[in-house]
């Protein structure tokens, strides 16, 4: 499930940080909380996920 969220974030944008390039104004901006929202799963357990994921690797 972790390696679908890391997918989700990169389809949709997600990003660390405030810093980076800039969106164009019509781009869907989504967060880990909009993408914990869709899955029906909390946001904590997305970070947790990942975090597993990455120590994984």
């Amino acid at each position: 499930m972790a390696r679908c969220i890391i997918e989700l974030e990169r389809i949709y944008g997600v990003r660390q940080g405030s810093a980076g390039i800039p969106q164009p104004q019509n781009a869907v901006q989504m967060t880990q909380v909009d993408i914990a929202k869709e899955l029906g799963v909390d946001v904590r357990t997305i970070q947790r996920l990942l975090l597993q994921l990455n120590t994984e690797i």
